[in-house]
């Protein structure tokens, strides 16, 4: 085959991928693999091509999907960073991130050193965790995986993603993280769900939670005061940011934001007590007046307009 047939076959085969969601299906993921060489550098081109993430763009933002998928069913080491790149880009709603870290956990150990990179430097705590996970499904038979995740396990926080922390080291499987967990349990700021998750981490690392002290020792301390406290609740702000709802000493709900207790309303959650009326005009930008920290319309001004 002359280099121009063998150009023209493989734009072929690229522009199937602009049919739309179902395009890829086996026969053609076996095309693509047939002609490996010629297709992964186009594919990874298209992971640069900004208009094909337009759901009214071509392909109706279903090709750099399917070029992620490819690029993992292929198992295209020399497209790693190019995956990286995607995933930093990426939004936690958008599927194109789970079918991201899907197609670097095909690539296995390969994709190792770029994901350690990426959980060294990247400031988005909640996907850090996700590529910890990551690390704990790959990583298992290098050296470098534990210390990296125990690492950013001790940067975090259960307000933040130490949630995911806990669950990379266990599917790391490494018997090193288990004084770590255990010496979680006397830590005096857990919630109920951070006992479960701590629990849950160990009985997995092989440990008989039914007979461990400092599990029974947690458990005196922060008792549970329902079954639903095991699962952590979240509420998003006005950016669409999870932030996970605190409970006190008497189980109530406090706000994620200003720390006044929650109640159920109508099958949502809602300030116990009213907000105080505001003796002045506040801007969107200012520091909130409940005292969170947060700028305003980060924090109370969606439900004080809300209000009225």
């Amino acid at each position: 085959m002359t280099a121009i047939a063998e150009e023209a076959e493989t734009e072929s085969l690229i522009q199937r991928l602009y049919e739309g969601e179902q395009a890829l299906t086996p026969d053609l993921v076996e095309q693509f693999r047939a002609r490996r060489e010629a297709v992964v550098p186009a594919l990874r081109r298209l992971l640069y091509d900004g208009a094909l993430y337009d759901t009214e763009g071509p392909g109706g933002g279903w090709v750099p999907i399917h070029a992620v998928r490819l690029l993992g069913e292929l198992r295209a080491e020399e497209a790693v960073d190019d995956l990286m790149d995607v995933l930093a880009e990426s939004q936690q709603e958008e599927i194109i991130r789970q079918i991201t870290l899907e197609a670097l956990k095909q690539i296995g150990l390969a994709a190792l050193p770029a994901a350690l990179d990426f959980l060294r430097w990247s400031q988005r705590t909640g996907l850090q965790g996700e590529v910890a996970g990551l690390i704990g499904l790959i990583g298992k038979e290098d050296e470098r995986a534990y210390p990296a995740l125990k690492t950013f396990y001790e940067q975090t926080n259960w307000d933040g993603a130490r949630t995911l922390a806990v669950s990379a080291l266990t599917l790391l499987g490494d018997q090193r993280a288990i004084p770590l967990l255990r010496f979680a349990l006397n830590e005096r700021d857990l919630q109920p769900s951070d006992v479960a998750t701590l629990a849950t981490a160990l009985g997995e690392l092989g440990v008989n939670i039914e007979r461990e002290p400092a599990l029974k020792r947690a458990m005196r301390r922060i008792p549970l005061h329902s079954p639903e406290q095991l699962e952590p609740r979240l509420m998003e702000d006005d950016e669409g940011q999870a932030h996970r709802i605190r409970q006190d000493a008497q189980g109530r709900l406090l706000c994620p934001h200003c720390g006044q207790p929650l109640v159920e309303e109508g099958g949502s959650l809602v300030h116990a007590s009213p907000t105080p009326v505001r003796t002045q005009k506040v801007g969107r930008n200012d520091p909130c007046p409940c005292g969170s920290g947060k700028k305003y319309k980060h924090c109370c001004w969606k439900k004080d307009q809300e209000k009225g």
